[in-house]
């Protein structure tokens, strides 16, 4: 759930091994941008997008840590977004 609007994503109970995440592009607004290990809050793109680096992470708007991709859940929505995304485009 994202700690500011609230988007919800929904992940399978229990989540298959995923090969390496390799992302090429950005993903839409409405994905995961990551989550923050330093208050534990997890954001939406939509919602961090200003706070993009130019070394091309997130920051957290509360503590300015960079979001991290290090949950499970977090994981498996992009990895099966970015499989989409290159089965659409080759």
């Amino acid at each position: 759930i994202c700690a500011l609007c609230e988007k919800t994503w929904f992940v399978p109970k229990t989540i298959p091994g995923n090969a390496r995440l390799r992302i090429t592009c950005q993903p839409p607004d409405d994905y995961p941008a990551g989550s923050c290990l330093e208050c534990e809050k997890t954001y939406c793109i939509s919602c961090v997008k200003e706070s993009l680096s130019d070394e091309g992470r997130f920051h957290c708007p509360t503590c300015k840590k960079p979001l991290k991709i290090q949950d499970a859940g977090i994981f498996w929505i992009l990895n099966e977004w970015q499989k989409s995304y290159d089965s659409k485009n080759q």
